[in-house]
């Protein structure tokens, strides 16, 4: 890895956007809800050259018109910073002609639920957040009691790592 200095870097977590906290509230790329709208280099919406240093990512991005992120925001959040880090390390490099586009996908991101065993199942069906337990016990109820884990189970380990 490598270490980049910044001016600064602002990690906000909640349930609340605050992008107009950050900006003018009459900046064009900031929307009603508070979310910053990007270039698909994830540099803020606004005229060349005012703010191509500034990136954006995790839920505090609007997600652009017709296309869709992953509902899980963790999973969301990873994906942009990679692309983020990819073309802050560009820029820092002096090279501001091959940025890379973050590639949003066009059709829903659909749910899943990954089966860990009969009694652990982990969920994520598009709820908030703060509501994974819930996912999580949704997983147990559809999943795990008997419908993927007796099938599978002796291919992942039942009766030699666990019973």
């Amino acid at each position: 890895g490598e270490t980049i200095d910044a001016d600064i870097v602002y990690y906000a977590a909640g349930f609340q956007f605050s992008g107009g906290a950050l900006f003018p509230k009459d900046s064009s790329f900031v929307t009603s809800n508070g979310q910053l709208q990007c270039r698909p280099t994830l540099q803020l919406l606004e005229k060349e050259g005012q703010y191509d240093n500034i990136f954006a990512c995790g839920d505090i991005v609007a997600i652009p018109e017709n296309k869709y992120g992953d509902v899980k925001g963790v999973v969301h959040a990873q994906a942009l910073a990679k692309t983020v880090a990819r073309n802050i390390h560009t820029l820092a490099s002096g090279n501001t002609k091959n940025l890379v586009e973050y590639q949003w996908s066009d059709t829903p991101v659909t749910a899943s639920a990954i089966v860990i065993s009969p009694d652990v199942c982990v969920g994520a069906f598009g709820l908030p957040s703060f509501m994974t337990c819930v996912e999580n016990g949704m997983g147990r109820y559809l999943k795990s009691k008997d419908f993927f884990v007796s099938m599978n189970a002796a291919k992942f380990g039942k009766g030699t790592t666990w019973n």
